[in-house]
């Protein structure tokens, strides 16, 4: 027997099951499993296309596209930002009614 206390097999039982029904296949044994169009480990590209295709990669990217963007903004600055006083002045003025 490889019935469990929750009436699923064991998961060392060899035996596979229908998705909807919840019964055994009639021949599990001869099941076949297709395959997704995911590369594989031994694939000689493998490495360079996870890492062009991580998460991983696209935020490292945008990080340093964003650094760089930053840096450009700063090299070509007047120093002058219309905005600053203003948000000072509001700073002041919310200081005062607090204060």
């Amino acid at each position: 027997t490889f019935a469990t206390t929750s009436g699923l097999p064991h998961p060392s039982s060899n035996q596979t099951f229908a998705s909807a029904s919840g019964l055994p296949h009639a021949s599990s044994k001869t099941t076949s499993h297709k395959t997704c169009n995911i590369p594989k480990t031994g694939d000689k590209n493998f490495l360079s296309e996870f890492y062009s295709n991580s998460r991983l990669h696209h935020i490292a990217t945008w990080g340093a596209e964003f650094k760089s963007y930053v840096s450009n903004i700063q090299r070509s600055c007047d120093y002058s930002f219309p905005g600053r006083e203003k948000l000072r002045q509001v700073h002041v003025e919310n200081v005062l009614k607090v204060g």
